[in-house]
């Protein structure tokens, strides 16, 4: 399907969500120690990001020691992944079939976490993929933080050189750690 006919799909997806006005967010500052709510969207697609996500997690965990995770990974049923890597209460797995023709979105936990305000929430992925960055559109963050070029909404890029998912995990980590230095 060409580009032009994705466009019209995700404009009408918008006006079927309720959300034709994407939500625009602002930073704010918080210390780590005062960050309560983290998001991660990532794709099952990518090599290794179910470790990825383990490093961010770890790492996060050690600077923002009171923050609850919620991860959503996109899993396309032409992968072959199957639904039973569902290890803790919240993680959710969406696919296209979470999704009508246009993008109205139909599982009903993704639509409540999407509705949470977070304190961050990272775009884990390597490579632009259509049904993570229409979910990422509506996410609300004080910090949206990615990969250059995977999505318009993040105000805090990483390098866009990095392919390997458990070093962009890791990139991030260190990163968020030297912009709060001496913050406790």
């Amino acid at each position: 399907m060409g580009l032009f006919c994705e466009n019209i799909r995700i404009k009408i997806g918008h006006y079927l969500n309720g959300l034709n006005k994407i939500k625009e967010t602002t930073i704010e500052n918080r210390t780590p120690s005062e960050v309560k709510s983290i998001l991660i969207l990532s794709d099952v697609a990518i090599p290794n990001s179910q470790q990825g996500i383990s490093v961010l997690k770890k790492g996060l965990k050690e600077m923002c020691p009171k923050t609850d995770f919620t991860i959503i990974q996109f899993n396309s049923k032409k992968n072959g992944e199957g639904e039973t890597m569902i290890s803790d209460t919240n993680k959710e797995f969406v696919s296209e079939e979470d999704f009508s023709f246009f993008f109205k979105i139909k599982n009903q936990t993704v639509k409540n976490y999407l509705a949470n305000q977070y304190d961050i929430v990272v775009l884990l992925t390597t490579t632009k993929q259509l049904y993570v960055d229409f979910m990422m559109k509506y996410t609300r963050g004080n910090l949206l933080i990615g990969k250059r070029d995977l999505s318009d909404k993040l105000n805090f890029i990483v390098d866009s050189e990095i392919d390997n998912i458990k070093l962009l995990a890791e990139t991030i980590n260190k990163t968020y750690k030297m912009m709060f230095i001496g913050f406790k």
